[in-house]
């Protein structure tokens, strides 16, 4: 699972700790978790301390448990689109809005998770785990 997101986003930052009990629920059956930053933040330092804060004062202390990633590359053309992205990762798989949430298979990509519906989510990893 691709989570392309971002701390400046508030519907990102109030779906991370459902994103956090998918993580935790599928830790076990081989599933991982990515969260991919845009590039609006200047490091990965500066990334870090963003997120200290959001698990502090948003999160109940709670940090995020899986990999978190800095797109990197600037504003970036999206292929076959006039539109452009803030990172090359984000551009190579066409999101042009935050969050979106991308399934990759075994076999590619697998589909894109709804934002807020938890159970949807958890039935599309679980389909695809099986």
């Amino acid at each position: 699972m691709l989570d392309f997101w971002g701390t400046w986003c508030g519907p990102c930052v109030a779906a991370m700790p459902n994103m956090t009990r998918l993580h935790d629920e599928f830790a076990t059956k081989d599933v991982e978790f990515i969260a991919l930053h845009d590039d609006s933040v200047d490091s990965p330092a500066a990334l870090r301390q963003q997120l200290d804060t959001l698990a502090r004062d948003t999160w109940a202390g709670c940090s995020i448990p899986f990999t978190v990633l800095l797109d990197g590359g600037g504003p970036t053309a999206i292929p076959g689109s006039t539109l452009s992205a803030r990172g090359a990762t984000t551009a190579a798989y066409g999101v042009t809005a935050v969050p979106t949430r991308v399934l990759i298979g075994r076999d590619g990509f697998a589909g894109r998770l709804p934002i807020h519906a938890l159970d949807a989510a958890r039935d599309q990893i679980q389909a695809l785990v099986d």
